[in-house]
């Protein structure tokens, strides 16, 4: 029997040594730091003057773990960025203002912040919040049913009303509303049936109701009556909390008929 150099935690011999150093190695492992999804109000802040909120919440930041109960304010003088902040050597976790700071400081021995929110010179907040995760938590798909028929030339947002799986649809208006700040991946899918030769169609992502500018789908022309024209798109979108995705289509004539069923769907995955 050969020993590891280093095992931990144990109630007898050398495992019984468990250092904050020696607990961080392992429980950085367990999630990604960030702020808890899900947990009270997820430390999310607001600014009146130059004095910031911080309401209740909780976050994992590098292996250790701080729950906040109850509101807390930070002084800010400008531009910069507020924080949690734990500390390995005064063992403790607080909210820091931060000035003119852009990038978290995260080392792997010493001091290591999570973002929570930028702060401009002008004193008005961005959400920057960076989630704990051990692997992308927000994921839907929803489907549409429409038999109606599309509107020529209107940028008519696709009305998914049956939800495959997750949560966060506004149904039946097919809003995704992202629950957390990060990058989305959102991709779709939808048909309609021609009543003419030369019909065409296509679909923009949208985001906060205004187009990606990347992902929109190519028209797709039809050569037959009662050919199915479907349009596929895709992007990835970093969106804040709030922030709302969705997918809308315009045809060059009235009287295209929207599928019913598998062909014409939603997704949407934070990526993280």
């Amino acid at each position: 029997m050969t020993l590891l150099d280093s095992y931990f935690p144990f109630d007898t011999g050398s495992g019984t040594t468990a250092t904050p150093a020696r607990w961080r190695l392992m429980a950085r492992l367990f999630y990604g730091s960030g702020v808890v999804p899900g947990n009270q109000n997820q430390l999310s802040c607001t600014i009146a003057g130059s004095v910031v909120t911080i309401n209740t919440g909780a976050a994992w930041i590098d292996g250790f773990y701080g729950e906040n109960d109850a509101t807390k304010t930070v002084s800010v003088t400008g531009a910069g960025m507020i924080v949690a902040r734990m500390d390995p050597n005064g063992r403790t976790i607080t909210f820091v203002f931060v000035a003119n700071q852009t990038v978290p400081t995260q080392s792997p021995t010493g001091i290591y912040e999570i973002p929570l929110y930028s702060v401009s010179a002008g004193l008005a907040l961005t959400d920057i919040r960076q989630f704990a995760r051990a692997t992308p938590t927000a994921a839907v798909q929803a489907r549409a049913y429409r038999n109606a028929a599309w509107t020529a030339n209107t940028a008519e947002r696709v009305p998914y009303d049956t939800l495959s799986f997750g949560s966060g649809f506004s149904l039946p208006s097919g809003i995704y509303t992202c629950p957390y700040a990060g990058t989305y991946l959102i991709t779709g899918q939808y048909s309609s049936v021609a009543t003419a030769v030369g019909q065409y169609t296509y679909a923009h992502l949208t985001h906060n109701g205004g187009f990606t500018g990347v992902g929109n789908g190519v028209a797709n022309y039809a050569t037959a009556v009662g050919q199915q024209l479907a349009s596929n798109v895709t992007d990835l979108v970093p969106c804040s909390t709030g922030d709302t995705l969705s997918i809308t289509v315009a045809s060059n004539v009235n009287g295209l008929v929207g599928v019913t069923g598998q062909w014409t769907y939603m997704a949407v995955r934070l990526l993280q």
